[in-house]
């Protein structure tokens, strides 16, 4: 009797253990309040169906970054996180990636319709470059070597973009 008693004891505590450690751990993969109250916010309620716009992170860094807020015609925001400088946005060189011979976009933007892209306009880009540097608005890349554009996750609250970075 004492023996059974000892052990339902023993493994209770375990399960209670166990479960509270899952607990705090899961409680320990959310941001904290400190690291919310920094992130990087957007207003969106100016932002019309089938219209995008360019913001700045605001974050040192190497490279400066731009926001793309991008709104699709029925509504469906995409928000994507881009290296940039004061020359342009830099695409990825053709062998070497962003090397010295990177290609500076002055002219980055979307084509918004059904089967619309992202991708530079500029007219002076190299050949090879017209066709590799396209994204779909998802922004997965057309082409292999090409990385899809970075997208934060992100969280809306009151007319206002969270990027959780």
């Amino acid at each position: 009797m004492r023996r059974k008693f000892l052990k339902h004891s023993v493994l209770l505590m375990l399960c209670v253990g166990i479960v509270l450690i899952s607990l705090a751990f899961i409680q320990s993969l959310t941001p904290s309040e400190k690291a919310r109250s920094v992130r990087s916010e957007h207003d969106i309620s100016t932002l019309n169906n089938g219209e995008y716009r360019f913001d700045v992170f605001g974050r040192e860094n190497l490279w400066a970054q731009k926001v793309l807020l991008l709104k699709t015609n029925a509504g469906e925001l995409f928000v994507y996180v881009l290296p940039s400088n004061e020359e342009g946005i830099p695409l990825p060189e053709h062998w070497w990636g962003f090397g010295n011979n990177m290609h500076l976009c002055k002219d980055f933007r979307p084509t918004i319709t059904i089967d619309g892209n992202i991708k530079c306009h500029d007219i002076d880009m190299p050949d090879w470059g017209k066709d590799a540097w396209i994204w779909d608005l998802n922004g997965k890349s057309r082409t292999f070597w090409v990385a899809d554009l970075m997208s934060p996750s992100i969280e809306i609250r009151n007319q206002t973009v969270y990027i959780n970075l």
